[in-house]
């Protein structure tokens, strides 16, 4: 979606391919580092969706000290970095206190994940004083109803309701990916409230992909163009819910 909302707003994107399963699917730092000399906002997602995994330690710390580096020896203004931080509360780490060392840094938060409060509809933005009033002429008129705000409000009030989510969710996915582990499918680690399973083609994945859809469970499977074509995304949910996908994991032939 970042690319399609850049695209609305007639910018052009410049995509930097992440690394690849053997290094966690993590950021191509000095590629990025290349690509944000040419940007104004430059969009990064950690825990990632959807290969499930964090940046390693220290890994966006350091970029944004290059980023900014290369700005003031180019006598330019530093890009406005954005950090994804929708399953932040799984990997139990954030970038956020950066943005005092880094003025030019926003992270986006979600009381959809860890908050399980998706049909609400609330994401939100942390950042300075100085950055929020640059956005503020910019959001549109009634983007968040007063019953959302006022139910997420109190929800963050309260920490203790996403650390029981997150405690059960994460226990959750450890069975869960146990069991899918022992039906014969391949799950990549996840820090987050879903897993990503390798079926080494994409004919595989497209089949599988199938029977699922035929009982009744919808996988996010990916386009034969796309990295992760021979993957399947997969939501971790209740016991209930589970099982179903377990029972079908067991049934379907991936061999």
């Amino acid at each position: 979606m970042y690319r399609v909302i850049t695209e609305q707003r007639r910018a052009h994107v410049l995509p930097v391919p992440r690394l690849g399963s053997a290094e966690g699917y993590a950021l191509d730092l000095p590629a990025v580092r290349e690509a944000a000399q040419e940007a104004s906002v430059v969009w990064l997602c950690s825990p990632n969706n959807p290969t499930a995994l964090a940046e390693p330690d220290g890994a966006i710390q350091s970029l944004l000290g290059q980023i900014a580096a290369d700005a003031t020896s180019a006598g330019r203004d530093r890009p406005i970095v954005v950090v994804d931080e929708a399953y932040a509360e799984f990997a139990g780490r954030s970038v956020t206190a950066l943005r005092v060392a880094h003025p030019n840094l926003i992270t986006v938060r979600t009381a959809s994940k860890a908050y399980a409060l998706a049909g609400l509809r609330v994401g939100f933005g942390i950042a300075r004083p100085e950055v929020i009033a640059r956005m503020n002429p910019f959001r549109p008129p009634g983007s968040v109803s007063t019953v959302s705000v006022t139910v997420v409000t109190e929800a963050l009030l309260d920490p203790t309701l996403a650390d029981a989510n997150v405690k059960r969710v994460s226990a959750e996915r450890d069975r869960l990916t146990s069991a899918l582990t022992k039906a014969g499918w391949s799950v990549g680690p996840s820090t987050t409230n879903f897993i990503l399973v390798d079926f080494g083609s994409v004919e595989r994945a497209a089949a599988v992909a199938e029977g699922l859809l035929r009982r009744g469970l919808v996988p996010r499977a990916f386009p034969a163009t796309h990295k992760l074509a021979d993957h399947l995304r997969l939501t971790v949910r209740d016991e209930g819910q589970d099982d179903r996908l377990i029972a079908a994991a067991r049934e379907l032939d991936v061999g």
